[in-house]
């Protein structure tokens, strides 16, 4: 039989990331779910889960992407995590959180895959060669308790190609062969390792230059981009992010700068 991740079972996945995860409190993986962020957030309202902590499902039933959009998924075609943490430091200014998380992510699939020109799309959304690869929510809620949640396409299917309207891009493309159990496993150990870093380095305040990381991985910048906000349009070319996470567009006349969950970003 070929090595496949869709031979993993529940109680094999969780056995796997806790012998790698060592330093977070408690992993699970569902069969099903409506939404793994949501499951985290209960949990964290009720205080019935001690940080960090990681929540993983083969389907979600009510997932959501940023603004509010549904997240499409196909059973066995979507590998679906969320990771729970806290900022131990109060003042912060949280605003450059998703630009951080998404070049953590960028960086661990680059490293994954030997690809470096897996990119982000303003704010967190993962590209690769101008395709959709994957989308990440983060929500912030009291305490500087922090759900991040991410949808990756492992294999597409035609179910999923026919659900989504845009171009997208799967694991088993980039890295030109089947998805292994151990693949599986390892995109979700490094990320959840990734991410875990990344929020260490901000509540110490130790992060290299953001806005120097984010160009490194920005496939945005020096195209033109429309920017959709109510029901206006703004078109301009982008020109990377200010300190606070915000995208720079400039147009013939202007500079505009876009806030985070304001807009949606065309090119």
């Amino acid at each position: 039989m070929m090595d496949s991740y869709k031979n993993l079972t529940i109680g094999g996945i969780v056995k796997q990331l806790e012998k790698y995860l060592t330093s977070f409190k408690k992993i699970s993986w569902k069969e099903s779910t409506g939404s793994t962020n949501l499951d985290l957030l209960s949990l964290i309202r009720n205080n019935n889960s001690s940080l960090p902590c990681l929540l993983g499902t083969n389907h979600q039933y009510n997932g959501r992407g940023r603004n509010g959009k549904i997240w499409i998924d196909d059973f066995e075609s979507t590998l679906m995590f969320s990771c729970a943490f806290n900022l131990s430091v109060s003042r912060i200014d949280l605003s450059i959180l998703p630009i951080i998380i998404g070049i953590a992510t960028c960086k661990s699939l680059q490293k994954l895959s030997n690809r470096k020109d897996i990119g982000l799309k303003w704010p967190n959304d993962i590209y690769w060669k101008n395709k959709k690869l994957a989308g990440i929510l983060i929500e912030i809620i009291k305490n500087n308790n922090i759900v991040i949640g991410i949808g990756i396409n492992i294999d597409i299917t035609d179910k999923l190609s026919e659900k989504i309207d845009q171009n997208i891009t799967s694991w088993k493309q980039i890295v030109d062969s089947p998805v292994s159990s151990d693949n599986f496993i390892n995109i979700i150990q490094s990320l959840s390792l990734s991410w875990l870093k990344f929020i260490n380095l901000l509540g110490n305040n130790k992060l290299p230059s953001v806005i120097r990381q984010f160009h490194n991985v920005d496939i945005l910048y020096g195209k033109s981009v429309t920017i959709e906000s109510h029901n206006s349009s703004t078109c301009g070319i982008a020109c990377g992010i200010n300190n606070k996470g915000h995208l720079i567009v400039k147009t013939i006349n202007d500079t505009h700068t876009v806030h985070l969950g304001n807009v949606s970003v065309k090119f």
